[in-house]
Order: C-alpha cells, then structure tokens, then sequence
C-alpha cells in the first residue's frame, strides 16, 4: 500500500521533502495521506473528495 509504505519513509526522511500521493487512494486511507502527503492527485470520486475535505 502506497500510503503505508509512505508512513515508514516520512518517518525517517527529513522534513524539507514535499510528498506527493500518485495513484489510488481507497478512502480509508484518506485520513493518513492527509497527514503525510503534501499533494495528493489521485482524487477519482465525489466520495474520496467529500471524505477528504471533511477531514480538513
């Protein structure tokens, strides 16, 4: 899974990186990739877009 292989590195990789999620994103995963990803271009559905602004 891209959001948690994502996870591991953010944790050991400086902060001064901008992460960028390409590719699918399931939408129980939505919460964590707004922690990690700066950028996230994988919005494909109204749903993903609405479980993603309600969690901001």
């Amino acid at each position: 899974n891209k959001v948690q292989e994502a996870k591991e590195k953010y944790q050991i990789l400086t902060a001064d990186i901008e992460w960028h999620l390409v590719g699918h994103l399931q939408t129980n995963k939505v919460k964590y990739a707004i922690e990690i990803f700066d950028l996230i271009h994988s919005v494909d559905s109204i749903k993903l877009a609405i479980s993603s602004s309600s969690i901001l």
